[in-house]
Order: structure tokens, then sequence, then C-alpha cells
């Protein structure tokens, strides 16, 4: 058997307003997924992240971020997660990923924000475990957003109707499960969690100066 890490995830929506009366099932496989350097990764956090913004601009994850489904993974609120999970929290073995399913309501809430045609993305976090699934600065983690219909895949986004099995599929030339056309690189986690950035200091003299006024005008 080829190493990798294999992810096989069964996600439901259930929507009654978003796309009128609909029911989405992703069937997300992802495998291979490895640390920055390529080793196997002994455990990890994996997501399904919806772009509201419509745009497919994923951006950098900063350290403090939340991982979970339903909440913004950033701060400019567009990068909705749909689901995060980790390996150990349903098999406990390196290298493969048991299935999972969840159910959520995107016609309310939080959830108002996916559209269909939304852009998609598998994240995936190596280094973290069940125990810990806060990311710090320096933490590596991997980003996919699809590869044309490669491998048998949909298309990463939103489906626009009721779709039962909606394929999401990453897999490698190593792949354990199915034999892809992917780079073995691409399963590699070469992205690095950075700090969130600092107030532009003159941003924060404006500001300064606004308030200095403000309070003059008062008196």
């Amino acid at each position: 058997m080829k190493l990798g890490n294999l992810i096989t995830a069964s996600i439901l929506f259930v929507s009654s307003s978003l796309f009128g009366a609909t029911t989405i099932t992703f069937d997300l496989e992802a495998d291979s997924l490895r640390t920055s350097a390529g080793a196997l990764a002994g455990d990890g956090v994996v997501m399904l992240v919806a772009d509201t913004s419509g745009l497919g601009n994923f951006g950098a994850v900063q350290t403090g971020a939340s991982f979970t489904a339903g909440s913004f993974l950033d701060a400019a609120n567009k990068e909705l997660v749909l689901y995060s999970s980790t390996i150990s929290a349903t098999t406990g073995t390196a290298g493969a990923f048991a299935a999972f399913t969840s159910s959520i309501t995107p016609g309310s809430g939080i959830y108002s924000a996916l559209s269909s045609g939304n852009p998609l993305a598998l994240l995936w976090f190596p280094t973290l475990t069940a125990a810990n699934t806060t990311a710090s600065i320096g933490d590596s983690y991997g980003i996919y957003t699809g590869n044309g219909n490669a491998d048998g895949s949909s298309a990463w986004v939103t489906p626009s109707s009721t779709s039962s099995g909606y394929k999401l599929y990453m897999f490698t030339q190593s792949a354990q499960i199915a034999t892809g056309t992917n780079a073995n690189s691409i399963g590699n986690a070469t992205l690095t969690v950075g700090a969130v950035p600092e107030p532009n200091r003159a941003l924060l003299a404006a500001m300064g100066l606004g308030m200095t006024l403000l309070r003059r005008r008062r008196r």
C-alpha cells in the first residue's frame, strides 16, 4: 500500500432558502496530505472552506483563526468553514481518515452567506492534533482549490442545485486509494501560518489626529 494521508468525508448540507428546497451532499476524498517536508503526518486538522465573496482569493491563514465549522476562517469574514475535523477524531490512525457526516442549514444564520458557485478549498494542517487545533505562527498548512475535473472530481464550487454525492477529489500520483493526476508536491503543506498584521502606523496617526480634533470641537 502506498503511503499517504487519506480523507473520505461525506458532508450533508440541507437548505430551505439558499437554492430553494435543497439537499447537497459533498463526497470529499483526498490523499497524500503531508507536512512541508513531504513526510507522512501522524494526525492533522482538515477543513473544507468556501469563499463567500465568490472571487476565489483564499487569503493567508493567521494565528488565532477559527477552525470551527460554521465560523469564518479569516478576519475579513469571507472564508466560511463548512467542515472541520482531525484524523484521530475518527480513526486515530496515521494515513487514514474515516467517513464523516455533518448536517448544516446554510439558508439561516451565518450560513446565509453561502451562495451557489462559491469557490471551495481543502485546507490541512498536518502538525496539529485533536488535542491542539489552534494554529500558531510558523505552523505549516496546505491548500487545494481544485484542478478542473481531474480524476473524476466535480468543479470545486458550491453546486447550484440539489446534488447527491457532489464529488470533491484531490488525488496525487502516489495516492493510496486512487492514482491521481496531481503532482505529489500538491499534497505538501508548504504554507505557514502568519501573525495578525499590525495596524498601519500612518492610519493610527490619522486616527489619533481625528480624535484630537473631535475633542477640540466638543470643547
